[in-house]
């Protein structure tokens, strides 16, 4: 496995992590919600309007029962349970409306959280990377330190050669010289019996 295919595994296993923990957030964002929701429902649903009391029987009118209506005290404790009930759903929606704006900003912060570690990873890689090509580097300049005295060699055995090819060269030329100077020798010799041959 090449260091380019692990950079590509570790960045989508990386995103697969961070899908699954958004989604982790948004659920737990929403069961909060729905919980607030309910538990709204069961306070209204609980807190129900007192039962009326029995009848009084005032002495001063004539024996007749007075009811809680007549004497103007269950209008005020109705008016007061609905104000109650009123009061705490306000409550409750504006605590709903505040956790869920720290959610989206808590989420903002994992988004930002998040770009910032892949641009770490990215880095991190490209130090990885920087690393692998320095000791790439060094092991070339420890293979060139080797091979200098090789190649100075080579040089020293490449530059005796020319000199002993000019050498060559210069024997050719000189074995060329002499054969010529035989050859005219050979030419004088031949023709010197002949002078003799005249003169006698």
């Amino acid at each position: 496995m090449n260091f380019e295919s692990l950079t590509k595994m570790l960045v989508k296993e990386k995103r697969e992590i961070l899908i699954n923990h958004a989604h982790l957030k948004f659920g737990v964002a929403l069961a909060i919600s729905v919980g607030g929701i309910i538990y709204t429902f069961f306070v209204i649903k609980r807190i129900k309007p007192p039962k009326s009391k029995p009848l009084k029987v005032s002495p001063g009118n004539g024996g007749r029962a007075i009811s809680r209506e007549e004497s103007g005290d269950h209008g005020d404790d109705h008016r007061a349970l609905q104000s109650s009930i009123i009061s705490k759903n306000d409550e409750h929606k504006r605590e709903i409306k505040s956790l869920r704006s720290k959610i989206k900003i808590l989420e903002e912060r994992e988004t930002n959280l998040d770009i910032q570690l892949l641009e770490y990873y990215g880095l991190k890689e490209q130090e990885t990377a920087v690393m692998e090509l320095q000791d790439m580097l060094s092991l070339n300049t420890m293979e060139a330190k080797l091979y200098n005295p090789k190649i100075e060699s080579l040089k020293l055995d490449n530059e005796r050669l020319e000199a002993q090819v000019a050498d060559y060269a210069k024997a050719v030329n000189e074995l060329e010289a002499a054969k010529a100077k035989i050859k005219l020798l050979k030419k004088n010799f031949a023709l010197k019996p002949n002078k003799i041959r005249n003169i006698f």
